[in-house]
Formats: C-alpha cells, sequence, structure tokens
C-alpha cells in the first residue's frame, strides 16, 4: 500500500526495501487516553497558519511541523508560533527532523524533489496524535486549488502536479496509517474546497503582519539574499492573487513578474511559461461548461472529489485571478 501512495504522490514507479531497526517494539504497553484534540501538519504556509489560527481558537490542538536543513523553512514555522503567541493562542509545537540524506551509512536512491514530503509528514502526524490521543489530523490544510491540483496543461502532468495533498492521497493514507498503527485516526482536509483567497482571508484581517513571513514558494531554498519567494512559481502566483484580492501583498519576492510585458519576454522564461497557462486554466473555467471541464480534467471522477462543488471552487479561484492579475497592463494579452 505505501509504494501505491507514494505513486500517487510522484506519479513515479515505486519500489521499497524495508530495514530492521534497532530497538525493543513497543508491544502493548502504550497506554493513551483518548482525547477530542486535533493534530495540524504546520508547514509553515500561509493555508497552514489559517488552520492554526481558525483551529487554535477552538482550543486542544497540537502542532507538527517536518524540517530539513532548510534553516529558513524551520525560522519561518518558529517565528509564526511564537507571533501567534503574541495574539493569545499559545499552541504547543513539535519540529521533527527527518532527512536520509543525514542518516549515516544509508544506502538508498534519491529523490530530489519534495513531491512525497507529505508522506512522511502524514506519518509524523499521525505518531503525534496518537500518543496524544487524538483522533483528527488536518494534512496542511491546504486550499483546494493546490490540494486537488489539476495540472494547467498536459505538458504538466506528473512532476508539475504534486499530490501532496489531494483527497485520493488522504484516503489512502488514512487506511495504511490505521492499519500500521491500529488507530482509528481521521485525516481531513477542512480547506479542500476553499480557494486560495478564501482560505487566507482570516490571516489577511487578523494576522496580517504574519503575511509576509508565512512561506509558499517551491524554490524557498534557492533564493537571493533579501527575498522569501521567488514569484514566478505557481505558489507564488496563487498566493500572490490570493493575498492582492484583499489589499497590498508586502512579500519580499525576488522577482515582481506581475509587472512584467508578457510579449516582451523569451518563450523560454519561467515567469512567461508559468503566467500564460494559468491563465488558459482560469479562461477554461471561465468559459468551459462542467461537462467540458470533466472531460478536460478526468481526474474530477475521483470518488473522493465532490466534482460539482471542486468546479464551482476553480470558478471562484479564476473570478479571482482575473479581478487581480486585470491590474496589470502587461498581463491583459493573456486574459483575452
Amino acid at each position: 500500500m505505501a509504494s501505491s501512495i507514494l505513486r500517487t504522490l510522484s506519479n513515479d514507479r515505486w519500489q521499497l526495501s524495508l530495514r530492521q531497526q534497532a530497538g525493543t517494539p513497543e508491544g502493548h504497553s502504550l497506554q493513551v487516553t483518548a482525547s477530542d484534540g486535533r493534530t495540524l501538519l504546520f508547514s509553515g504556509g500561509l493555508d497552514s497558519l489559517a488552520a492554526a489560527h481558525e483551529f487554535g481558537q477552538i482550543g486542544n490542538l497540537q502542532l507538527v511541523s517536518h524540517i530539513t536543513r532548510n534553516q529558513p523553512v524551520t525560522n519561518t514555522q518558529i517565528r509564526l508560533v511564537q507571533l501567534l503567541g503574541t495574539r493569545g493562542l499559545q499552541l504547543p509545537h513539535m519540529q521533527f527532523f527527518v532527512s536520509s540524506a543525514d542518516a549515516p551509512g544509508f544506502d538508498h536512491d534519491i529523490e530530489n524533489t519534495q513531491r512525497t514530503r507529505s508522506f512522511v509528514f502524514l506519518v509524523l502526524g499521525a505518531l503525534v496524535a496518537r500518543r496524544l490521543g487524538h483522533r483528527e489530523v488536518l494534512m496542511l490544510a491546504e486550499n483546494g486549488q493546490m490540494a486537488i491540483h489539476l495540472p494547467l496543461s498536459q505538458a504538466r502532468i506528473a512532476a508539475f502536479s504534486t499530490h501532496t495533498a489531494h483527497p485520493d492521497v488522504l484516503t489512502k493514507m488514512q487506511e495504511f496509517l490505521n492499519e500500521v498503527l491500529g488507530t482509528d485516526l481521521r485525516i481531513a482536509n477542512p480547506y479542500v474546497l476553499r480557494t486560495k483567497a478564501e482560505t487566507i482571508r482570516a490571516v489577511f484581517e487578523q494576522l496580517r503582519d504574519a503575511v509576509p513571513i508565512a512561506n509558499s514558494c517551491w524554490r524557498q531554498a534557492h533564493l537571493p539574499v533579501g527575498s522569501t519567494h521567488c514569484g514566478e512559481c505557481i505558489p507564488c502566483i496563487v498566493r500572490r492573487i490570493a493575498i492582492e484580492y484583499y489589499g497590498p501583498d508586502e512579500t519580499a519576492y525576488a522577482r515582481d513578474s506581475f509587472s512584467d510585458v508578457i510579449t516582451e519576454l523569451p518563450q523560454e522564461d519561467d515567469a512567461r511559461r508559468n503566467l500564460c497557462e494559468y491563465c488558459e486554466f482560469v479562461l477554461h473555467f471561465e468559459r468551459d461548461s462542467e461537462p467540458e471541464l470533466m472531460d478536460n480534467w478526468p481526474e474530477l471522477l475521483s470518488p473522493n472529489i465532490d466534482a460539482s462543488a471542486t468546479v464551482q471552487m476553480y470558478r471562484r479561484a479564476a473570478r479571482e485571478a482575473r479581478t487581480v492579475l486585470s491590474r496589470y497592463p502587461g498581463l491583459a494579452p493573456i486574459l483575452q
């Protein structure tokens, strides 16, 4: 089952080899009292911050983070938890360092992308939830645009269309974790039918100073000094639209791609390609009928997706995108 989940996450073929680790098995010695608390996977992005703010007010919320040697991500998570504390939300936060690259004598193939990171992330969250007696894990609290993550074009199938928070992955992970851990955890994404803008609204209105701190960029480990986001990748584009839908975006982007004149950029330019394909995607959801969208994106027919509600979510996202992008004259040609 694990290899099937990894294949769904990455669109790659996986073959797993297990190694016996030293130590004493837990057995039946663990005694846990059931709790109505929640365990939130806290990545340090705007969506997980929105969930920490929303569900932290309900009470009994444990934050769990996965970290590597990417120090900016580690620091971002810490700063956001501290900021929440200044607003009266003192939330317990656990950061777990997990990196096979730092395991001495560990011979293994290298996965040099982040496409399967949520497998590790969910395992960590499930282990913590099990110890605390919680029965619910909120998977990264990812907005529906990036959770369902329909490919913008046929060229973006596979490596360009990660499934880190996809409903199919969450369903499979719930079954897998409950089987191997002997639990009855429920893995949920409370924002799967919200656009990015809908997800972050409360953060923008009530925690605006946290917005530039939270990190959404795919290239966050490879940025010039003084910037926190590249401004070119799809998460940066989706993030910026969501923020500017409500007001000014104070994020330190390495590039202000929205102010470029799209027709003057070379064909191979990353920002040009991403913006053009994103706007083409927007046009489809503005103009196409629901049956036409189902034909173009058969992924919508998954039994784990409410197809009609998802289409409506993407239509709202398209309206938000047009509202923001139409303010930039250089992008006008790709909004026609």
